[in-house]
């Protein structure tokens, strides 16, 4: 395969303060069983002062592959996105955080993918793996868990292909950011939904292949896990904002579920009657006692884990949903479609 033929793949890994993770994550892609010669990994750190770059540049000094260590100054995902597209050759560009390690044949198997479906990205499952503690395994079996992150198909259905609305770690033909634009900078959580949102909205594919793998790393506490996804909340309402839809029902639903739980609590304190708070309280209590069982059948060491993890992510999401619609849907506030600029170098 070591010829002009095979494309060229660049691996875009944005990376801020992600030392616990990088090396690993960084092994994974020198590891990869493309050819050397036809792939580069650049990491695009955003001011890290954990000592990230040096352990980067320990690793990679090593590779293979040609590398490339750059600056994002603005310390933001969508920049840093933009920042390795803009500097990359591939033909094929990768983007994976630095706490995710992609399968050794994962760049082989998207390149393949690609060619045979057509798709404008490509990507896969994720196996989520916590720290070596109760708490860790109880947040990676929730994320794991359809009651805990509801139909999102990468992180439940691991062995699943098909059209999806979004994948992580996705493989994007380079005409696909020339057709559709870089990253929305707005969009400083949740950008790689943003932009695969406006790939399928503007007749674009994204496709989910089984051979695709890769393991995540999740936050690996209650107030992470809690910060992460109140914010993931906001930019959904951001997200609708732009485009006056979501890309899937899923993502209503926390909110929903949290105003019901308030509305519950009203009714309760206004009709003097706390029984009545048991209307949602109650039935919600039941099926997460239930699905908590479930999800921790094999791992009973770590149920009330899993259990206070799931309250996190279902309130988290629900609440940062709400306060993404005082934020982003507020009276007098237009929604503004914009088109984020095509890459300077459309081939280099």
């Amino acid at each position: 395969m070591r010829n002009a033929s095979v494309p060229f793949v660049t691996v875009v890994v944005p990376c801020r303060n992600e030392a616990r993770h990088l090396e690993r994550s960084l092994g994974a892609l020198t590891d990869q069983d493309y050819p050397a010669d036809r792939m580069e990994i650049i990491v695009v750190d955003g001011l890290s002062d954990d000592g990230s770059p040096d352990i980067a540049r320990r690793i990679l000094s090593n590779a293979p592959q040609s590398w490339d260590l750059v600056q994002n100054p603005e310390r933001i995902t969508p920049t840093a996105w933009n920042v390795g597209i803009e500097r990359s050759r591939g033909d094929v560009i990768i983007v994976v955080i630095a706490h995710a390690e992609l399968a050794h044949d994962y760049v082989r198997q998207a390149v393949a993918a690609l060619e045979e479906t057509g798709a404008d990205c490509v990507g896969g499952s994720i196996r989520t793996v916590g720290d070596d503690t109760g708490l860790g395994t109880g947040i990676a079996l929730a994320l794991s868990s359809i009651f805990g992150v509801g139909g999102s198909t990468f992180r439940t259905r691991i062995g699943h292909s098909g059209a999806v609305d979004t994948v992580p770690f996705g493989a994007y033909r380079r005409d696909a950011f020339e057709r559709f634009g870089l990253l929305d900078p707005e969009f400083v959580r949740n950008q790689d939904t943003e932009i695969n949102f406006r790939i399928t909205t503007n007749g674009g594919r994204i496709w989910m292949d089984r051979r695709l793998t890769s393991v995540y790393h999740p936050r690996s506490s209650l107030a992470a896990l809690w910060r992460q996804h109140f914010r993931t909340g906001e930019s959904k309402v951001q997200l609708f904002r732009k485009y006056g839809s979501l890309p899937a029902l899923r993502h209503y639903i926390p909110g929903a579920f949290v105003v019901a739980v308030l509305g519950s609590l009203v009714a309760a304190v206004a009709a003097r009657e706390p029984l009545v708070a048991l209307i949602v309280l109650g039935p919600y209590a039941g099926a997460l006692v239930a699905c908590t069982t479930w999800i921790a059948r094999r791992h009973l060491a770590s149920w009330a884990w899993v259990f206070v993890a799931l309250v996190t992510l279902h309130f988290s999401y629900g609440l940062g949903f709400l306060a993404g619609v005082g934020k982003y849907l507020r009276p007098g506030r237009q929604r503004v479609v914009a088109r984020p600029p095509t890459p300077r170098n459309a081939r280099r």
